[in-house]
């Protein structure tokens, strides 16, 4: 998935720029019974309504097995068209900010019954794939998954992330350099943080598992968007200009 071109493709109108590389992030596989319930948000609201860091950074995942209303990844759909007014109220109901990279969310605390009377068309949704079927969501917005698991569910998060012209930076500096992330696609290990720049959750493994091996690719392309090629090669200018 991370070398689909056609999936990078979705990535790249949505966001109106090519330049993205997929970020070396986990695949999910869960059980019957296991905690798989959580909801937040990946960004910080303040600091994406006041100076847009990480506004762009849309985000998604490709369902391998079929979900239901039980089983599958929530949404609060419309809060990315009202959160510069949610932040206001934060602010006059005198929230404090969070500090964090990304923020858990509280319903009760995070969008109480006031807030939900003055953004009545914001609710929470299911996103209820089918196997195959790709789910992509602006960062802006609220969402979790329902829980416990029922059953099997299997989910991958082929992140993909915007580097700059410069080909070293990336669009939220805490998630590393374009050469940190090189590095992990290189030698199969774990990226130095998250996507949003929070520290990796769950621990990251610092050698390759023994039976990996490194992808080849046919596409330009799909070796930029895995590190395997720069942006600015002429073998992916090339492939780029035939495509658009």
């Amino acid at each position: 998935m991370r070398g689909d071109p056609q999936y990078w493709l979705y990535y790249a109108v949505l966001r109106e720029d090519p330049h993205l590389i997929s970020y070396p992030y986990y695949t999910k596989y869960t059980k019957a019974g296991d905690p798989t319930y959580f909801r937040h948000i990946d960004c910080n609201i303040a600091d994406a309504v006041k100076t847009g860091n990480g506004a762009n950074m849309i985000q998604g995942s490709v369902s391998w097995d079929e979900e239901d209303s039980e089983n599958c990844t929530q949404t609060l759909i419309g809060f990315h068209k009202i959160i510069a007014g949610y932040q206001e109220w934060r602010e006059t109901s005198k929230m404090k900010d969070s500090a964090g990279y990304i923020e858990l969310w509280d319903n009760a605390r995070d969008f109480p019954q006031a807030c939900r009377d003055r953004f009545p068309g914001v609710q929470w949704k299911n996103e209820v794939c089918k196997a195959g079927q790709v789910r992509i969501s602006s960062p802006l917005i609220p969402h979790g998954s329902t829980g416990p698991a029922t059953k099997e569910r299997r989910t991958m998060l082929p992140w993909f992330v915007k580097v700059h012209d410069d080909m070293s930076t990336m669009e939220v500096p805490g998630m590393g350099s374009y050469a940190e992330i090189a590095t992990a696609h290189q030698q199969l290990t774990a990226a130095p943080t998250s996507p949003s720049g929070h520290p990796n959750q769950y621990g990251g493994i610092k050698w390759a598992f023994p039976a990996d091996v490194n992808p080849v690719y046919s596409s330009s392309i799909s070796r930029a968007v895995n590190c395997q090629l720069r942006w600015d090669s002429p073998l992916v200018q090339a492939e780029l200009q035939a495509l658009f």
